[in-house]
């Protein structure tokens, strides 16, 4: 969801479908279910403003991951592991 708000908001020119096709036919990538557990899991997490990132923030948790990032909030929230 996160490429898509960038992709729609025009910060870069890609086609979302493109995007879209390279999850399916990649096993590196996991689609995870916006469920009870990640909700309960975001509405925890304040100290990461943005919402989208609060997302991934939760779902890294749930997973006991890091997360490879150079975003400075996500990296200042010491929510999770970061590398960069």
């Amino acid at each position: 969801m996160e490429s898509l708000d960038v992709i729609e908001k025009k910060r870069v020119a890609y086609d979302f479908d493109l995007v879209l096709q390279s999850i399916q036919d990649n096993e590196n990538y996991i689609i995870w279910d916006l469920d009870l557990e990640v909700v309960t899991k975001v509405v925890k997490i304040r100290n990461v403003p943005e919402l989208h990132d609060r997302i991934i923030v939760a779902i890294a948790r749930l997973c006991d991951a890091g997360l490879i990032t150079k975003d400075g909030m996500i990296i200042d929230a010491k929510e999770v592991k970061t590398k960069w």
